[in-house]
């Protein structure tokens, strides 16, 4: 599967926002590194396949969404990473990060605008989001993660940032998006994080965020009919994992009650 990750960031303080728009780019650095790699071995070790039937390699995708005090940036859509077909005659077009910082300044300079309020900023950020996951493969197509990077001490009022908490929802429902919230500050950010059944992680292991190893997640329901009764195994996603006489494929369980493993080898 095709892997979309999404960096959300939400700031008023400036030191708090430079340090956010420098993991981002830390993150944005990784991925595209990761995206080059799988394009020079061209198939993964477990391909995906076309409609044809044919394999294909795994695509890197990464947005952005930022909103450090009166200024914000949304990408309007999403940035293949690791791809080098470009035309001689078509002009490098600014990646995400790039056009993200110059927006970002290009605000700022602008003092003779009024600022706008909290409210409206989280509204414009939502519809943001709303029009990227639009963007979005059909469910069960793609692997979504969005990282959100609390670095305030504080998360925002959650009465004026449920339009952001709907559209992150939107994302975890339709997509099954795993979400990472990266803050130091735990209790401060409580409250997002149980709205988005979000796992927390510190600054320090931001890197481990995204485990490219990653090949599906999802739920499996086991029915019987006669009884009507059923088991789930919530949560779990399947990785491989090279061993000696092959590749195998390991499905891991993400619930703490439940333990189950299955792998196959292909050789």
């Amino acid at each position: 599967m095709d892997r979309y990750v999404l960096v959300v960031s939400f700031n008023q303080e400036e030191d708090k926002c430079a340090k956010a728009l420098e993991a981002a780019k830390q993150i944005y650095d990784k991925l595209g590194s990761i995206a080059s790699c799988n394009s020079k071995r061209r198939v993964s070790l477990f391909p995906a396949c076309s409609l044809s039937g044919g394999p294909a390699s795994q695509r890197w995708y990464f947005a952005v969404q930022t909103c450090h005090g009166t200024s914000q940036f949304c990408s309007t859509e999403w940035e293949e990473l690791g791809s080098c077909q470009k035309n001689d005659e078509q002009e490098e077009s600014p990646s995400t990060m790039e056009a993200c910082l110059s927006a970002l300044d290009e605000q700022e300079e602008k003092t003779d605008q009024p600022d706008p309020q909290q409210t409206q900023l989280y509204e414009e950020a939502a519809e943001g989001l709303h029009l990227l996951s639009d963007q979005l493969p059909p469910p069960g197509k793609a692997l979504l993660d969005v990282i959100f990077l609390g670095f305030a001490e504080e998360a925002p009022k959650l009465k004026d940032f449920l339009p952001v908490i709907g559209s992150l929802k939107h994302m975890q429902t339709w997509h099954t998006a795993k979400m990472t919230i990266v803050t130091e500050h735990h209790a401060g950010w409580q409250k997002p994080a149980s709205n988005l059944s979000a796992r927390v992680v510190h600054p320090s292991s931001i890197m481990t965020c995204i485990d490219e190893r990653e090949l599906w997640r999802g739920g499996v329901l086991i029915r019987e009919k006669k009884f009507a009764s059923e088991v789930r195994f919530e949560g779990f996603s399947s990785e491989p994992r090279i061993e000696r006489h092959g590749t195998a494929c390991c499905l891991l369980i993400q619930d703490p009650i439940t333990t189950l493993t299955t792998s196959y080898t292909q050789r």
